[in-house]
């Protein structure tokens, strides 16, 4: 999996971890992480993946539309180390 396509997937979802590794609260960093990663399609991913980044970024976008306080925060954020790591071994970083 080393396409340029595959790059972009990664370079993304690395700065979208970036993101959720900086200030803030979480749902704040989980906003930032959406804006990050929405250009990507889930047609991007392989095809085991593709599943998990779809539920993450609904996720993300229902709890921030929700206008409540206690979204699904942590399980999102735990949702996207998932996905993280398993983008990163696909594409050779340790």
């Amino acid at each position: 999996m080393a396409t340029s396509d595959t790059y972009n997937v990664f370079e993304r979802i690395y700065n979208g971890m970036s993101t959720l590794c900086s200030e803030g609260t979480l749902s704040e960093r989980l906003k930032s992480v959406l804006l990050t990663i929405a250009p990507l399609r889930a047609e991007e991913f392989p095809e085991t993946m593709r599943a998990d980044f779809t539920m993450i970024a609904q996720g993300i976008r229902a709890a921030r539309d929700s206008k409540t306080n206690n979204g699904p925060w942590e399980d999102l954020a735990k949702k996207y180390l998932e996905l993280y790591t398993k983008v990163a071994r696909l594409n050779g970083t340790r």
